[in-house]
């Protein structure tokens, strides 16, 4: 799913791992491991760009975790579109003011064991189990 916003300077795509049903759909994002507050967030990106792709938003987004066959649905609701379009806007300022010539800020976090830099990030390299 791809929607272009500014003339194309701002492009969002998402694409979930399942989607059922015709507009308004049901995307449903697949999860391994233990659930994170993050992975909730993935959804309503997807609700997001629906929303902007269909000119509705779907009526409710889920993410299922595979480990444990749990299944987290979400209703699709005003605030929670706000809420990924503040992410959005959020996201596409720190972009702008790294392309300007800000430094970026490294912080560490679990995702430091994912990073390719990991090895050469001097804040990769603080004790695991900082976030």
């Amino acid at each position: 799913m791809t929607v272009r916003l500014l003339e194309g300077r701002v492009i969002l795509r998402g694409r979930p791992d399942l989607v059922l049903g015709r507009p308004p759909q049901l995307p449903i994002d697949l999860k391994t491991g233990d659930p994170r507050p993050e992975h909730a967030e993935d959804g309503r990106f997807y609700a997001l760009v629906m929303a902007l792709m269909f000119r509705r938003p779907p009526v409710r987004v889920a993410t299922a975790y595979l480990d444990s066959l749990e299944l987290a649905p979400e209703e699709v609701e005003p605030r929670m579109l706000q809420r990924a379009a503040d992410r959005v806007v959020d996201a596409v300022a720190a972009a702008a003011e790294l392309e300007r010539g800000r430094e970026p800020a490294l912080t560490p976090g679990r995702y430091c064991a994912w990073c390719p830099r990991s090895q050469s990030c001097p804040v990769a390299l603080v004790p695991a189990g900082v976030d």
